[in-house]
This record gives C-alpha cells, sequence and structure tokens, in this order.
C-alpha cells in the first residue's frame, strides 16, 4: 500500500506563528535592556532627627544654689520712723558729790560745791523684732542757761551708755559703752539740739538691750564759778520747763 504524502501545514499558520515569535523575543530583548539600564534599588535608612544641642548656663559663683532670682520688679519694703520719747523716770541730772535728781530737769554744768552730767534713756520696746536701722537722730531741747556754761565747759558731749532701769548719783561716774560718742551742743542757743547716734543704737539692738540711755557733759569739767552755778538746762521726760519739747529718739528703719 503505498505511503500518504506528508500533510503541507499552511502558509498562512507559518506566518503567524513567526510574528509571534518575533514579538516575544523583541519584548523580551526590551525587557533585559531595561533591566539592566536600572540600578538596583536599595532601601535608604530612615532619617534621623537631628539633636537638639543643650544650652548649659554656668552658675552665678556669687548666688547661693539654693536662692531664687527675685524677679524685677518685686516690691522693695519701705523705710519707716519711729520717733521715741524719753523716760520721765529716767531721765535727769547726777553730780560729782553724789547728789541727783530723775524727777526735774536735764542739766549740766558745775558749780563751787559739784560737776553736774545729765542723763536721758530711751525704752525700745515699741520698735519692731528684726529690724534694719538706716539713721537714729538723738534730739534734746536746751531752753536756758544759768551762768555761762559754755566758756567754762567748752562743748556739750555725750557718752552711750547702759545705767539701767534706776537713776541715781552713783552713774555720774560709771564707766561708759562709748565715750565722746559725739558733740550735742556747741553752742548756748535756745533751740533743738541733734546728733547722729546710729551706731550706738545699732550696738543696743544687737545687744538685745531694753534701753538707749545717753549721759551728757562739757568737755571741761571743773568745780568753780559763780555761786549760782554755770548750768545749761534741757527739757526733760517730765516737761518740767513746760516748753513740750520732750527729748526724742528718731528711727528710720526697714522690717
Amino acid at each position: 500500500m503505498p505511503t500518504p504524502p506528508p500533510k503541507k501545514f499552511p502558509v498562512t499558520k507559518i506566518i503567524i506563528i513567526t510574528y509571534i515569535l518575533l514579538f516575544l523575543v523583541v519584548a523580551l530583548a526590551g525587557f533585559f535592556a531595561g533591566f539592566m539600564q536600572k540600578p538596583i534599588f536599595k532601601s535608604s535608612p530612615t532619617p534621623q532627627p537631628s539633636a537638639i544641642p543643650i544650652v548649659t548656663t554656668a552658675p552665678n559663683p556669687l548666688q547661693s544654689p539654693s536662692s531664687s532670682p527675685q524677679p524685677s520688679g518685686a516690691l522693695q519694703p519701705e523705710s519707716q520712723t519711729k520717733t521715741i520719747t524719753s523716760t520721765s523716770n529716767l531721765d535727769g541730772f547726777a553730780s560729782s558729790n553724789g547728789s541727783g535728781n530723775n524727777t526735774v530737769d536735764i542739766r549740766a554744768g558745775r558749780n563751787t560745791f559739784a560737776v553736774t552730767r545729765g542723763f536721758v534713756s530711751f525704752d525700745l520696746s515699741s520698735l519692731p523684732d528684726k529690724i534694719s536701722v538706716e539713721s537714729a537722730n538723738l534730739r534734746i531741747y536746751q531752753t536756758h542757761m544759768s551762768g555761762d556754761p559754755y566758756s567754762a565747759g567748752g562743748t556739750l558731749k555725750i557718752d552711750h551708755m547702759e545705767f539701767g532701769e534706776v537713776l541715781d548719783g552713783n552713774d555720774y561716774a560709771l564707766a561708759p559703752l562709748q565715750t565722746n560718742l559725739a558733740t550735742l551742743s556747741p553752742n548756748a542757743n535756745i533751740e533743738w539740739k541733734e546728733v547722729d547716734v546710729t551706731q550706738a543704737l545699732k550696738e543696743d539692738i544687737k545687744n538685745s538691750r531694753l534701753r538707749s540711755q545717753y549721759r551728757l557733759r562739757f568737755s571741761l569739767e571743773t568745780i568753780g564759778g559763780e555761786s549760782g552755778g554755770d548750768f545749761a538746762y534741757l527739757e526733760s521726760g517730765e516737761n518740767f520747763v513746760g516748753t513740750s519739747n520732750i527729748p526724742q529718739l528718731v528711727v528710720r528703719y526697714k522690717n
């Protein structure tokens, strides 16, 4: 039996298959060409936030670590003024012969029998605790003269004293806390005599004294003169002369 001839593949199908193969070849070539041109992808590291610089303030060597700075607008305590009048039974005079008086005027001078010194005292209990004293002025009113005390005795001085709660003749020669503290008066003018005693008052407060006390005496003290004596008289806490100008301690301070 004769062998049948092989079937012929249609030309049309061959053409179609050829086009498909060419398309696939071109597509694959384009893919590989693009793949080779692109860089290999690598993940970028996650960006980190930049560090905030820490500013350190150098400590002030003059400022205590525990102290808090005060606002510039903080209110400062205001100064206050207190006028203390003298204690009537603790002002007066004492003389070198042991005599004296604490119920009349304050006087200083001399006569043919003795030399006399004046005394004045101020009670500090009316001042607030823990104050800062800015100033203190002693004021005593000179009322009249007998004889010529300033010619005989020079200037009227004050001593800072602590004679306590009793004034008597023994206080004439009592040792002062400070002698020649200041000059109260250089002349016989009838007027207020005033002198700065700030440091003396500060010492009294520092040492917890109940009173601030002073002694008045002339810079030259000699027995003699006229029969009536040479004396300067000053108003006392008793208002003995009647001027109503009681001795004053004027204190300016802050709490």
